[in-house]
């Protein structure tokens, strides 16, 4: 059996820790576990791997795998599990969530981070915008992004008859594309210029909302993203 080797960020155990100290240059992507999917998650190990021997940091909230995979199982592939989800998300560049992260969850991002989940307009606090505006997050929604034949893909895969492993597998292959866009121009506007893809998902950019349903559940003003992402001024 090989050996493993598993990092853990918890106050409680002094002697197990990470360095969160990255390079300006490398990319951390947080991966958040949560209950609405109890069956489902966003990446595999194999994903994880791919992404770690990309030079991408991968920061895992402990039982994200909702015992599809283990903690164990990402840490072999290299991500870093992480106990403290505040900590996690204020060091990470891009966070995927399966559905909307919560008001505490938001506040705890730094600036201009980008966020990938599923949008639920109903979940959605009244406290959440500001705080979307304040940071000049950029906000994607999966269920929202749609293949090459215009099928919403994320929504047939969550709400489909896929389950475990073959949901994640899944969920994986369609969401490492987008990923790939993402870090590897580490220029979210460029991203969504030279991936059009990623155009369909995206209802808030940097901080500014951009999907009338969005700005209707918060009866504020709204902006085409085609607009924000060819305005240079």
């Amino acid at each position: 059996m090989p050996d493993i080797i598993m990092h853990v960020w918890d106050p409680k155990t002094q002697e197990e820790t990470i360095d969160l100290e990255m390079p300006q240059s490398r990319m951390a992507i947080g991966v958040l576990g949560d209950s609405d999917y109890a069956d489902k998650v966003l990446l595999t190990p194999d994903a994880v791997t791919q992404l770690v021997e990309s030079g991408v940091a991968v920061l895992m909230e402990r039982g994200a795998g909702k015992g599809i995979y283990s903690d164990i199982d990402y840490a072999n592939a290299g991500a870093d599990i992480m106990g403290v989800t505040a900590e996690l998300l204020k060091n990470v560049n891009l966070v995927l969530k399966l559905s909307v992260l919560t008001t505490e969850q938001l506040q705890c991002l730094k600036p201009n981070t980008v966020v990938m989940s599923s949008v639920n307009l109903a979940q959605m606090s009244d406290d959440d915008l500001p705080i979307i505006q304040q940071n000049h997050l950029t906000l994607i929604a999966l269920d929202l992004l749609k293949d090459r034949h215009g099928h919403f893909v994320f929504a047939t895969i969550l709400h489909g008859d896929l389950f475990g492993k073959p949901a994640a597998m899944a969920l994986s292959t369609c969401l490492l594309p987008s990923l790939t866009a993402i870090l590897s121009s580490k220029n979210i506007r460029y991203a969504i210029q030279t991936y059009p893809a990623l155009l369909q998902g995206v209802y808030c950019f940097q901080g500014v909302v951009c999907h009338h349903n969005i700005a209707e559940r918060f009866q504020c003003p709204w902006k085409d993203i085609l607009t924000l992402c060819w305005d240079w001024n």
